[in-house]
């Protein structure tokens, strides 16, 4: 019997399965050279924490973090205002009338602006006019608006919020944009160290000047520059 010859391949037909498989490991190498290109930027993010980067100290890992060097002791003294602190707080008849007097005005309001009733064959929820959204908002969230009364400690309005954030929408109007990521982190510490002295009442000069001789002032030493 005679024997099968395997089948021949011509070498047109040859060259054009080389180029394709060649076409093949060129397209494989480029992916493999994108998800390297990705796997060392997700490794160069990772090993970012709060010493080589702008993260704050929270954001390390459970053991980067470094041990608490607080030197306070116990002062035996028991918690909460001590004898001759004056409190931060108001009395409470006192929040009780600023509160009936909120809900009052409230009501009056509601009455001028009353809520839409539903059409009859109407589903959904009934559109309320912006007078009568504003009404509800402020009576759901009564104890957040009025916070301010019961907690002196606490600014009659969110003007100290805005102001840090201004300098950051002005650097936007400005300048557009940052040209790299690092610029604006620069931005932010700088700005964010800044509001921090302001908001200590520690003098921004010196404090600057200390910064500039590598002895920046901490928390726990802005009293001594103020």
């Amino acid at each position: 019997m005679s024997e099968k010859c395997p089948p021949t391949h011509s070498l047109e037909s040859l060259v054009t399965e080389l180029r394709g498989l060649r076409a093949l490991v060129a397209e494989q190498a480029a992916v493999i050279e994108q998800q390297r290109q990705r796997i060392e930027e997700l490794q160069a993010r990772l090993a970012k924490d709060s010493h080589n980067s702008s993260k704050p100290p929270s954001s390390d890992p459970p053991f980067n973090k470094p041990p608490p060097r607080s030197q306070r002791k116990p002062s035996g003294r028991k918690p909460g205002g001590q004898k001759g602190h004056r409190g931060v707080t108001v009395p409470a008849p006192q929040v009780a009338q600023f509160q009936a007097r909120y809900d009052t005005i409230l009501t009056e309001a509601e009455a001028r602006n009353p809520r839409r009733p539903r059409r009859p064959g109407t589903r959904g929820r009934v559109k309320q006019s912006p007078a009568y959204n504003l009404i509800a908002r402020l009576r759901e969230h009564r104890d957040a608006v009025l916070r301010f009364i019961s907690d002196l400690r606490i600014p009659f309005d969110n003007n100290l919020a805005e102001r840090d954030i201004r300098m950051s929408k002005l650097k936007q109007k400005v300048s557009g944009c940052f040209r790299a990521e690092a610029g604006a982190e620069h931005f932010a510490i700088i700005r964010s160290y800044l509001s921090t002295l302001r908001k200590q009442s520690a003098d921004i000069f010196k404090s600057l000047v200390l910064t500039f001789q590598g002895s920046p002032p901490m928390a726990n030493q802005t009293r001594d520059i103020a």
